[in-house]
């Protein structure tokens, strides 16, 4: 293959590949501001932690708002909405303490974010959230 053709090639998919990250991006941006039952900081704190448990190949931004969608929809149920409520909250508290960051989506080194999003998804009402996020991703294979 010529070096032009290999050249041009090579920028059609770089370009494919950042048009769909800015896609993906865009999901992930609009997702917060569609939701009816919970906040934008509820939402942008499932968001990351969704990401953040999920294996690479999964954090697909499209799919998790899809599934994250159906959490909204079932805080509707105020003993839902509550759950989650706490459990924001008490991400908050656990990002104080292990980092100083005020909020779990604040925490700038990935590693530890993604720890601390495991451990706390060990119990609780966040163990539900990591079960139902599953589930859902598992279904759009």
């Amino acid at each position: 293959m010529p070096i032009a053709n290999r050249i041009a090639t090579i920028s059609f998919g770089v370009a494919l590949i950042g048009c769909a990250c800015q896609a993906y991006a865009q999901d992930a941006a609009a997702w917060p501001d569609s939701l009816q039952n919970l906040t934008a900081e509820q939402g942008n704190t499932l968001l990351q932690m969704a990401r953040d448990l999920l294996p690479a190949e999964q954090q697909a931004d499209a799919r998790i708002g899809v599934c994250l969608s159906r959490v909204d929809a079932a805080a509707s149920e105020a003993i839902y909405k509550q759950g989650l409520a706490d459990s924001v909250k008490l991400a908050g508290i656990a990002a104080h303490r292990r980092t100083g960051d005020r909020r779990y989506i604040d925490i700038a080194d990935n590693s530890e974010r993604v720890r601390l999003a495991k451990m706390l998804s060990e119990g609780g009402w966040l163990r539900q959230f990591r079960v139902q996020l599953t589930a859902c991703m598992q279904v759009g294979k």
